[in-house]
């Protein structure tokens, strides 16, 4: 999970607390083993020490910026507010590289702040999916439809993700959009 998991939860919290706030997402009862949680530091994440919080069967690990080895390849999760720490202005940056042939921008940017070099970036924050599997970034987009209950979100959700088989990454939808 690359961030913006929640909406009005930005202030302090500690992981006991967020264990609550996660119990009442309603996620599904049969959750991975491992899961990388890296919160937006700049807006709607709870502001959380890194540590793990279990859930059931599951273990969630809140980092800053997760470092994992899957396969041959090590992948870096980040939110992507250390590069842009504006959402909305991210989201603009990566929609402007769009329309001049420079997609994922913002990740790129976000890779070479990190100092990565073969390594995988994945990251949130501009909601806009995408991969570039020459240059080892992605961005799983959002599943973002509402601010709260009722009022739309500005953005579209794409209902997309990052899924890794065990030899490739691939950018799949697994619900169609509305």
């Amino acid at each position: 999970m690359a961030g913006d998991l929640f909406e009005d939860l930005h202030y302090r919290m500690s992981t006991y607390q967020l264990k609550f706030e996660i119990l009442k997402l309603g996620l599904p009862t049969e959750l991975p083993p491992l899961i990388i949680y890296t919160p937006s530091f700049s807006s709607h994440d709870p502001i959380v020490d890194e540590g793990s919080i279990n859930l059931g069967r599951s273990r969630i690990y809140i980092r800053r910026v997760a470092h994992i080895q899957l396969g041959d390849d090590e992948v870096v999760v980040a939110h992507g507010d250390i590069g842009v720490a504006n959402g909305a202005i991210a989201h603009l940056v990566d929609r402007v590289g769009s329309l001049v042939g420079r997609k994922l921008l913002v990740e790129e940017k976000v890779k070479e702040k990190l100092n990565l070099r073969n390594q995988w970036l994945i990251m949130g924050h501009t909601h806009i999916p995408g991969l570039d599997t020459t240059r080892r970034i992605g961005n799983p987009g959002s599943w973002k439809s509402a601010w709260g209950k009722w009022l739309p979100y500005w953005r579209k959700p794409t209902y997309s993700l990052i899924f890794y088989d065990g030899k490739s990454f691939r950018l799949v939808y697994p619900l169609k959009t509305i």
